[in-house]
């Protein structure tokens, strides 16, 4: 393919290639298209691979880390591969259903709390109480909130300027 023309890009330059110079010189020189029709592969892998891959992601877009060693060494990969493959599927997925359902609305809908639960400002409200503890669910109870009590300023003063700032001589700068 390009190694006549990386040969020639070496004698002029005098020094081995790099990855970028190899991919200048791909993209000076492209293959004629009696080669190359330009289209790009969009898989590295062996079908063999990507066909147990696909079969699995379809029972479970997330295996457990046991079935992605085992799925490793059926098709002949790294498990670190086969969850990568993982990851960009579940992503792939995702951009696709996202393109194809165009949302109605942009704003986020905003819940309204609970009916029982106090309205008032916390910092107005001194006996704020938490609500209430919902049995029965089966979960595990949450403790009680505490109220919270922070000071609120009444009034807003200024400290002094220090010594050294400049101000108009009589202490406003």
């Amino acid at each position: 393919g390009h190694e006549a023309h990386y040969k020639e890009a070496e004698k002029m330059r005098g020094r081995p290639l790099g990855a970028v110079d190899k991919y200048r010189v791909r993209k000076k020189h492209p293959l004629p298209k009696s080669i190359w029709d330009g289209a790009q592969s969009n898989h590295c892998f062996k079908e063999k691979a990507r066909t147990i891959l696909r079969e699995w992601y379809v029972q479970d877009p997330y295996p457990p880390p046991n079935i992605k060693r085992d799925l490793a060494q059926r098709a002949s990969l790294t498990p670190t591969q086969v969850s990568n493959w993982f990851k960009n599927r579940r992503q792939r997925d995702r951009a696709a259903n996202a393109k194809n359902k165009k949302p109605v609305s942009t704003t986020v809908p905003v819940q309204q709390p609970p009916s029982n639960w106090s309205r008032v400002p916390a910092f107005s409200n001194p006996n704020l109480t938490a609500p209430p503890v919902v049995s029965g669910g089966g979960g595990t109870q949450q403790p009680p909130l505490q109220p919270c009590h922070l000071p609120v300023a009444t009034t807003t003063t200024m400290a002094p300027p220090p010594p050294w700032y400049p101000t108009g001589g009589d202490g406003v700068p």
